[in-house]
């Protein structure tokens, strides 16, 4: 995993970062876990692909196509993406999924 750029933001007093990774999003190793990985679609089509992230998620049992039947936040109306409710798997490496669908808007 490398981390490529960053951007710092404050939030309650707190530094927060958002940062541009390559390397193997499915299996982020502890020193890189993250509460959330971003994920692209086309619009209710999580199709498994080989080389797809949804692919690779999947492969390591994490289903976007099982946590899109549950989000916890639905903005594809507004902005054409949603947040999955918290993934309960110690060794993901992150805590939700924001799969972002781009033909919704």
């Amino acid at each position: 995993m490398e981390i490529i750029d960053s951007i710092s933001i404050e939030h309650h007093g707190h530094q927060r970062c958002i940062n541009l990774a390559v390397g193997d999003l499915a299996n982020l190793p502890p020193e890189h876990a993250v509460d959330a990985i971003i994920v692209s679609a086309f619009p209710d089509d999580y199709a498994l692909t080989a080389r797809s992230l949804i692919g690779a998620l999947e492969r390591r049992r994490i289903s976007v196509a099982e946590l899109a039947l549950r989000k916890a936040v639905d903005l594809r109306q507004f902005s054409s993406c949603w947040l999955s409710e918290v993934i309960n798997q110690h060794d993901a490496g992150f805590h939700r999924i924001l799969c972002f669908e781009s033909a919704y808007r």
